[in-house]
């Protein structure tokens, strides 16, 4: 199986990981992890957090549409 991390990043203490999961021998899958417990943030710092996720889900996307447009 090929593995290809598409991003990463912290989300205040807890981490995101976005992967690319290609089995020999079924179909292509995107993971995103987060931690096993919930991420926690103050609702003062929600538009912070939030902007965060998204900064990291947009560098996935990045990577992924510029993976697919190498193997053409």
């Amino acid at each position: 199986m090929q593995t290809t991390q598409l991003a990463r990043g912290k989300i205040n203490a807890d981490g995101l990981l976005i992967e690319l999961r290609e089995p020999d021998d079924a179909p292509a899958t995107i993971w995103i992890v987060w931690r096993p417990q919930p991420t926690i943030t103050d609702p003062k710092r929600l538009n912070i957090t939030i902007n965060a996720v998204m900064a990291i889900l947009a560098r996935a996307s990045a990577r992924h549409a510029a993976n697919r447009a190498e193997r053409l």
